[in-house]
């Protein structure tokens, strides 16, 4: 069998649109986003606020609210765009579209609308760690 040489030692890139849904950007304001069926289970939206989104502590085993460890640190890093401490994220709207897009790459365009908490989930997280860590 012969190779085509049309595809030989070549690599392909694939570009594409994609439009975020509105839906999809209300629910990452929303704090819906950390039910204990969606990110809750090892996500904890600690503050929110119109322009910056949410920050995040990562926080699998849970302690009480406002106890987060690092969490005045955290939070001033967050106001003043700095980088946060080892636990903490930001999910403002570019992470949105960067987990709207993972959600496109695993299962189409129609995948939060069709979809359910833990697509939410697991797009999150690739967003946030480039991988699945949790579920």
């Amino acid at each position: 069998m012969t190779a085509d040489p049309m595809y030989k030692n070549e690599s392909l890139v694939v570009v594409f649109e994609t439009t975020v849904a509105g839906a999809w950007l209300e629910m990452c304001r929303s704090p819906e986003l950390f039910a204990r069926t969606c990110c809750g289970y090892w996500a904890r939206g600690v503050e929110y606020d119109d322009g910056m989104g949410w920050l995040i502590w990562e926080s699998p085993d849970k302690c009480r609210l406002r106890c987060e460890p690092d969490r005045d640190v955290a939070l001033v890093a967050w106001r003043s765009n700095a980088p946060l401490p080892p636990e903490w994220f930001r999910l403002d709207v570019a992470m949105a579209e960067n987990a709207w897009v993972a959600g496109v790459r695993r299962w189409g365009e129609g995948w939060f609308l069709n979809g359910d908490h833990g697509r939410c989930d697991v797009a999150v997280q690739e967003a946030l760690f480039g991988e699945v860590r949790y579920g």
